[in-house]
């Protein structure tokens, strides 16, 4: 499953509805304080999952913090990648 922008964490929620996702990638992830407040929820869902997960985010995204991606993803389960993208911003990769 792909998606973007607030979809990210949405379709994040549905990866363990589906069966037949095997699979999740995303691109530039919302996790930074105020996408918290507003997909929580959403978080603790890919975030508990244990399908694999690549999360694809350029370093100067102004939702999240390379830090903040790292810190969330410690608590995630199953086999997650990331994949940064030096010096890029949101919405232009």
């Amino acid at each position: 499953m792909k998606s973007s922008t607030a979809g990210v964490p949405i379709a994040g929620s549905a990866v363990e509805q589906v069966e037949q996702v095997v699979g999740y990638v995303s691109l530039g992830y919302p996790f930074g304080l105020l996408a918290s407040v507003l997909f929580g929820r959403h978080h603790k869902a890919i975030l508990s999952s244990p399908k694999p997960k690549l999360f694809v985010m350029g370093t100067r995204d102004g939702f999240t913090s390379v830090s903040q991606l790292k810190k969330k993803l410690k608590s995630a389960a199953g086999r997650t990648e990331t994949h940064l993208i030096e010096g890029v911003k949101p919405c232009s990769f």
